[in-house]
Formats: C-alpha cells, structure tokens, sequence
C-alpha cells in the first residue's frame, strides 16, 4: 500500500521525449494556439487548450533557440516564453513566458532528413514550482 503512494506522488517526466522543455505558469484562457519555433529547423503550431506540444523530426544535431508563442483566437500574440536553447547537450530546460503583445515567432529551416531518426520535443506548461526528477 505505501508503495503505490509513494508512486503515485512521483513528478510526472516525459522519458519517451528526447528533448523536454517545462514553460512554468498556466495557460491564459485567451491563448487558443501555441507556436513552437525552432532558429534553423521551423515552427509548428498546435491548439494549447491542453498545455501539452509536441514537435517531431528535430535534427539530431540541433543546437538552437526555442520560442513559445501563444496565440489568441484573431491571431495575435498574448504571450511568449524566454527563449531557451535546446540540443543533444541540453536535453530538458525550465523557462518562463511573459505577456507581450505583436507578431507571433517565425522560423524556418529544415526537419531531420526522410528516413532518419529525428528527435522528439515535447513542451508542456506546468505550475511553478514543479522539479524535475
């Protein structure tokens, strides 16, 4: 019984993601798209109602700045995250997002090669005070 206790009280991580990036804070209710971008490899955009982003095909040789954009239902930009640097030598980081207003990220470059194994980023806003494992 004390076992399943102390399991179920562990932090939650995501070992099945190469690349892991914790936005601390809540998702503001007006923010209906989170736009991942990547310097050098793109962007992807997804809706944010469930706090949780995946961006698939990362080269395995990436070494670059992450950007966080949310997204209000017209388009414009409600909040972005302190840009972090993510790579094969960083593979988890913790950032922060302030409310800002503008145009949303942009990147563009090129995803891992068809055919090959890319990496896997997973970005998910989470409570402060939240520890990785």
């Amino acid at each position: 019984m004390v076992l399943i206790f102390l399991l179920a009280c562990a932090a939650n991580s995501y070992d099945y993601a190469d690349l892991q990036v914790d936005v601390q804070g809540a998702i503001p209710d007006v923010a209906e798209q989170a736009r991942l971008c990547v310097e050098g490899v793109g962007l992807r955009e997804e809706g944010a109602g469930n706090g949780r982003l995946a961006f698939p095909g990362l080269p395995q040789t990436v070494d670059a700045l992450l950007t966080v954009d949310l997204i209000d239902e017209a388009g414009g930009l409600v909040g972005r995250s302190v840009p972090v640097k993510i790579g094969v030598g960083t593979p988890y980081q913790q950032t922060g997002y302030t409310v800002v207003t503008g145009a949303p990220c942009e990147a563009t470059g090129e995803l891992a090669p068809e055919g090959t194994d890319g990496l896997l980023l997973v970005v998910r806003f989470v409570d402060s005070g939240w520890e990785q494992d």
